[in-house]
């Protein structure tokens, strides 16, 4: 009797007849953790440093090459120390809230090895891609290679795209993709992360290789996780999103400045090399050389 008992308040609302938390609650405090921090973290960014940073904006040239000290460094700073923060705060949750929630006790680590080589590949395919759209004329250089705009915003990039990338992969990969696995099979866990990722890209926006990319993108993700864990995936984006955003980017604050010529299937148009053609070779082609398809089907069988 007592058994059955504690049977039946094991299969509640909450919990299911295994005594873990239901997929449907552990999703949506995951979602409401994650907004509530990034929210909350800007609205006291903006009640401090921001009324800062809006007294500093309005200077105009001429007093800010003549501005303190503070309004120089709430000017540069101030973006991407929010960003650091909301990043940071992002990894320390929900790393505790996997331990906490899925009992998870023992972490694989993080390989700085792993991390520095699937860096390198992003790199080169964010490169690879966009020399092949400038070979074939459908992108433009807006100042010749002669005249790159180095910075020290350039090496500052870097640990904010770093962080940013990371604390992506640990609310979708490590807390969702982990979460839905314990209580999916592997098709309806990956259909779930691709509907989260399509709204997030506002794919409605997006081209049909663009919505076709970001299927291909997670697939490539829970490849990534399923097998080298969160630092291959991290190094893969943050390589590639730090070549197409620091070192050739449309619009202003890149290394070399780019323009959209023709051919949008090819480099994505305005909406970036995500949505062309080049994205999807890139994606289509690191998936050939995983072939995860074999240890999902043995995971399955």
């Amino acid at each position: 009797m007592k058994q059955k008992r504690e049977h039946r308040l094991r299969g509640g609302l909450l919990r299911n007849r295994a005594g873990a938390v239901r997929l449907l609650w552990l999703w949506l405090a995951g979602f409401a953790v994650y907004f509530i921090w990034n929210w909350g973290a800007e609205f006291v960014f903006a009640q401090t440093l921001g009324r800062l940073h809006s007294h500093a904006m309005n200077l105009n040239y001429n007093d800010a090459v003549q501005a303190p000290l503070w309004a120089s460094m709430v000017l540069r700073g101030y973006e991407p120390l929010l960003a650091v923060v909301q990043s940071v705060g992002t990894i320390i949750i929900f790393f505790s809230l996997k331990r906490l929630l899925h009992n998870h006790g023992d972490h694989e680590g993080f390989d700085l090895h792993c991390l520095a080589r699937w860096t390198l590949l992003g790199l080169v395919a964010a490169l690879a891609g966009t020399g092949l759209c400038l070979l074939t004329d459908s992108l433009r250089l807006e100042f010749p290679l002669s005249e790159p705009r180095l910075s020290l915003s350039l090496l500052e990039a870097l640990p904010v795209c770093l962080l940013a990338t990371m604390a992506g992969e640990v609310f979708m990969m490590d807390y969702l993709y982990e979460s839905a696995r314990a209580h999916l099979r592997l098709v309806p866990s990956v259909a779930l992360l691709v509907a989260v990722e399509f709204v997030a890209e506002a794919g409605w926006h997006l081209s049909w290789i663009g919505r076709i990319n970001v299927l291909l993108q997670i697939l490539l993700c829970c490849a990534l996780h399923d097998r080298y864990g969160l630092a291959a995936a991290t190094g893969l984006w943050f390589g590639w999103s730090f070549a197409a955003s620091a070192l050739f980017a449309q619009g202003t604050g890149s290394v070399w400045t780019v323009y959209h010529v023709s051919e949008a299937w090819l480099t994505g148009g305005s909406h970036g090399l995500f949505n062309g053609a080049c994205m999807t070779a890139l994606l289509v082609g690191v998936l050939v050389w995983l072939r995860p398809w074999k240890r999902w089907l043995k995971k399955t069988a």
